[in-house]
């Protein structure tokens, strides 16, 4: 005969249910008080990458059967993905449960921890080594907080853009970091970069939640973020370019930028993404480099770029929408004609740079 758990029973594993986000199944054996607790543990989140273990423990005062679910999920582009299902089992006159898996990170980067910043120990904190993963209830892997801080920018080095007075480009080091190279006081820059922009936002499906993103930046950890942009997101979106505007870069600091997205009542904030000069010189200093004109403007035909400087690298040149699709990359000489033809009528941002330094953007309209 199958029978429910007594009400006792249930009052004793309150907290203990709330902890391990589990369900209390029907006994196994009613003479032997054994009872199934099953629990999905598909919501995990290690900044570390590379192959982890985590451990849980909890201490019952009755004997029964434990039995756990394990599996990865992953959202790529709308499709959930669910692999590696595995089953960890306590059983009989067992007092203190001990539960451990070998994960390897790396298969799950795309895997979800929702409301970052909330107290995790409530749901589920294990710890090894240096590193960290958090279970966290099931109800919460739809949300756009989780998908955010997974997907949020992993490299930033094609953010490029110019303003009146120089150049700014996003590298990266050796090491993979990536710095911002910049050659005057004040502008902005310009994510026009597709892959990039997909990085960055990738595709959201945040039902019917309107989501704010901020952005934030600070010259050096002694002062305040100061919020650069901030701009109501509808319900579901796919890349989104955003232009950020600077005031003056002092030399020798760093220019750091801290990305916060928001439904209202929930906030997560990104790990904050430092750019650094590279060249370590005052932005007041004159420093050369190539500059193009582009004539005529607007064209029908043909786009003529003239660069001014000559290097020993080759030049090249992109045009490209405004949603960051390049329609034409080509190899060109100091004088070059682009061609137009088949190029849709629009306002468009012509690149141009050489394999040692990028030369700057400008709007070109083709009619």
């Amino acid at each position: 005969m199958v029978m429910r758990p007594d009400k006792a029973l249930n009052e004793r594993r309150a907290e203990q249910e709330k902890a391990l986000l589990a369900q209390i199944k029907a006994p196994l054996a009613a003479e032997e008080k054994q009872h199934i607790l099953t629990d999905n543990i598909d919501y995990i989140y290690s900044e570390h990458k590379g192959v982890d273990h985590f451990s849980w423990n909890n201490t019952y005062t009755d004997s029964m059967v434990l039995e756990w679910m394990f599996s990865k999920r992953r959202r790529i582009n709308g499709i959930v993905e669910i692999t590696d299902t595995s089953k960890y089992k306590v059983m009989d006159e067992m007092e203190t449960l001990h539960f451990s898996c070998s994960i390897d990170t790396l298969d799950v980067v795309l895997s979800y921890s929702a409301n970052l910043g909330y107290s995790c120990e409530k749901l589920g904190k294990y710890s090894s080594g240096i590193d960290s993963i958090a279970v966290n209830k099931t109800e919460l892997q739809e949300t756009p907080l989780a998908q955010f801080r997974i997907q949020l920018i992993n490299d930033m080095d094609e953010i490029i853009g110019t303003d009146y007075t120089g150049q700014y480009k996003v590298d990266k080091e050796t090491n993979g970091a990536p710095w911002l190279r910049y050659y005057s006081s004040n502008g902005k820059f310009t994510l026009i970069d597709k892959t990039h922009l997909n990085l960055m936002f990738n595709t959201l499906d945040v039902d019917d939640e309107l989501l704010t993103l901020n952005i934030y930046y600070k010259y050096d950890d002694t002062v305040n973020y100061q919020m650069i942009f901030s701009d109501e997101l509808g319900a579901s979106f796919d890349d989104h370019a955003i232009t950020l505007h600077f005031d003056t870069l002092p030399y020798g600091n760093k220019a750091r930028i801290k990305f916060e997205l928001s439904d209202g009542v929930n906030t997560v904030t990104d790990s904050t993404v430092t750019f650094k000069n590279p060249n370590n010189k005052p932005s007041s200093l004159d420093i050369e480099h190539a500059q193009f004109k582009l004539y005529p403007n607007p064209a029908s035909d043909f786009l003529s770029i003239q660069i001014d400087g000559e290097s020993d690298s080759a030049y090249y040149v992109e045009l490209i929408q405004l949603n960051g699709i390049v329609v034409f990359k080509e190899k060109i000489p100091t004088s070059y004609k682009l061609p137009l033809k088949g190029i849709v009528a629009g306002s468009y941002l012509v690149k141009v740079y050489n394999e040692r330094e990028f030369m700057g953007n400008a709007e070109g309209v083709v009619k």
